[in-house]
């Protein structure tokens, strides 16, 4: 059996923790919790600087309150939007509320953390800005693939320190839900829903939740607990 060598290692220890972060972003917007996408982007303004040798800020470190976008590079004039949603209309929203006038000559890029994103129809472009493309999860795991060694091993120790606590089929980058956000987002969807046949809604967390976030349900809800 061949052995992998250094370059296979570091693109596929990428490519792994790249879904796995997918994996756990979607298991905390079905609980509406957002805090792993604020360490998402934290995260992809290290890694698209240091895949595509861009120089990416917080946007609102430049201007207060800067709508439509994420980062910015004004060196290289790139600005981006990291999202965890990839519908076509939240991408024409990130590019009607752009700073069409201050951002002019700017390259554009839409990065999806999800994966395979659709084939869209066209979008309504601003003449000011350069629309480049949306880029997801795939689609960056390709340009690591055809990367320089030198550039994947860099990403490798990149993804290692901020996913260091991650280990195959145990999805809890960055953060692990904590019992107390997990009971507060039961006991809200509870409130929302108590009107209507409580037996049905814990049967429904229980039964449909708990998969769709990824998490096992080791101790059942019960209505009684939650009021």
């Amino acid at each position: 059996m061949p052995t992998k060598n250094n370059s296979e290692i570091y693109y596929i220890n990428v490519r792994d923790r790249l879904t796995d972060l997918v994996g756990a972003v979607e298991r905390d917007n079905c609980l509406n919790l957002q805090s792993l996408n604020i360490h998402a982007g934290i995260f992809y303004t290290e890694f698209l600087n240091s895949l595509f040798d861009w120089k990416l800020k917080n946007a609102n470190e430049i201007k207060q309150n800067a709508k439509g976008i994420d980062l910015i590079d004004e060196e290289n004039k790139i600005i981006v939007q990291v999202s965890s949603t990839a519908k076509r209309v939240k991408v024409q929203s990130s590019l009607n509320k752009s700073d069409q006038a201050q951002y002019r000559g700017f390259h554009f890029y839409f990065i999806a953390i999800v994966n395979n994103v659709p084939k869209y129809k066209p979008f309504t472009l601003p003449k000011e800005i350069i629309f480049e493309d949306v880029y997801d999860v795939t689609k960056l795991q390709d340009k690591v693939l055809n990367s320089t060694n030198k550039k994947k091993k860099a990403l490798s120790g990149l993804v290692e320190e901020y996913f260091s606590d991650v280990r195959q089929g145990n999805v809890v980058p960055m953060k692990a839900i904590s019992k107390e956000d997990l009971f507060s987002a039961l006991s809200n969807a509870f409130e929302r829903e108590k009107k209507n046949n409580p037996s049905m809604i814990m049967e429904s967390i229980n039964e449909s939740i708990f998969p769709m976030c990824h998490l096992e349900p080791k101790v059942r809800v019960d209505a009684n607990t939650i009021g």
